[in-house]
């Protein structure tokens, strides 16, 4: 949530508007979210949800495809589907919203051309 990041600024000084203009909102949502911010409970339960949605496409990716033999059969097949196929597929917010594999495209096009 960047809206606290608003209320340090203020507090060093620089107006609500200007900080809010600078951050890309508009000064309605900073007072609205300060009547009534984010509780503990609302902020915890979007984790939550994220964390659910992961787990629900871990098991359908991998854990109903086949039964594993071994936990280290299993573990592998766990740790080659984040690797493989999970992180290089998701959208990153600090890449942007870009995938991995997007990012390292604009940012060394050399790679491109040695693969």
């Amino acid at each position: 949530m960047i809206y606290p990041l608003v209320l340090e600024l203020a507090d060093d000084g620089v107006p609500v508007a200007v900080a809010c203009r600078v951050l890309g909102f508009s000064k309605q949502a900073f007072y609205r979210w300060r009547a009534s911010p984010v509780s503990k409970r609302d902020w915890d339960d979007a984790h939550l949800t994220n964390a659910e949605s992961f787990f629900a496409l871990l098991q359908k990716n991998v854990l109903n495809r086949k039964r594993w033999t071994t936990r280290e059969e299993l573990r592998l097949a766990i740790i080659t589907w984040i690797e493989a196929t999970y992180h290089r597929k998701r959208r990153q917010r600090r890449l942007g919203k870009l995938t991995p594999i997007e990012y390292e495209t604009i940012v060394n096009p050399q790679v491109t051309l040695a693969a």
